[in-house]
């Protein structure tokens, strides 16, 4: 959380004896750090800073962790002062504060993972399946004997692009992009465009990994130009002949 920073700022700033002079005698930073005036200013900057408006009572639990974390502060000495117009100064940073958006540590890790991949010469195999549990991507990627599922997945940064065969006549029926577009440790999802030789056309839709990372199941959902359609992309097996291949050589 911001608040422990602040309060270290704020106990550096009063220790540093800056000679600003106030319309009242100075008051301890403790009692500064706990007045209403500063818990409302650092409540409405961590507020601020989200990237989702907070509800009432949301707004209420923040303010209520704001007032725990300046209520014992270690390292503040009882006796260390700040100005009015010193206190004046940070109740004025922090309304900026509430005007900035933070920037998520874990999007710059998704926007690198395409890239990373990339550098290590990655790619990625499933097979395809229909909300039936049916192999192939139904009607959408059927050469008239049977429906494509063979999916491979390759970097692009930022994103991944995909192919599903196998070809007909040298040609993929069923080929686009994978965008990444948002996630947490716990999966990733975003965006994917595909096109169609079939329909002659691109559709757009969205996708969600089951894990951070593409060595798991990937559910596509396709919905455009009236067309609903559910996918899920199962990983292929790690080959171990094909792991083992290197060490095989040499006999």
């Amino acid at each position: 959380m911001l608040a422990p920073v602040l309060a270290l700022t704020c106990l550096v700033c009063a220790h540093a004896g800056l000679k600003t002079r106030g319309s009242a005698p100075p008051s301890t930073v403790a009692s500064f750090l706990t007045s209403p005036a500063f818990l409302d200013a650092t409540t409405d900057a961590l507020a601020g800073a989200m990237k989702d408006k907070l509800s009432i009572a949301n707004l209420n639990d923040l303010r209520a962790h704001v007032t725990r974390d300046f209520s014992n502060i270690p390292g503040i000495e009882s006796a260390a002062t700040i100005t009015e117009s010193q206190k004046d100064a940070w109740l004025t940073v922090l309304k900026n504060l509430k005007n900035l958006t933070l920037k998520s540590a874990g999007n710059r890790r998704l926007s690198s993972l395409s890239a990373t991949a990339a550098r290590a010469n990655i790619t990625y195999k499933f097979h395809s399946f229909d909300e039936n549990e049916k192999e192939g991507t139904g009607s959408l990627g059927s050469n008239g004997a049977h429906s494509v599922s063979e999916v491979t997945v390759i970097p692009k940064p930022p994103g991944f692009s995909f192919t599903i065969g196998p070809p007909v006549a040298g040609m993929y029926l069923i080929g686009g992009t994978l965008d990444i577009q948002g996630g947490d440790e716990h999966h990733i999802k975003g965006k994917i465009r595909a096109a169609f030789v079939n329909l002659r056309t691109t559709l757009t839709g969205t996708w969600e990994a089951d894990s951070a990372d593409l060595d798991s199941v990937l559910h596509i959902h396709l919905s455009e130009m009236g067309v609903n359609e559910e996918w899920i992309w199962k990983p292929d097996p790690k080959d171990p002949l094909k792991q083992s291949e290197g060490s095989d050589s040499g006999k």
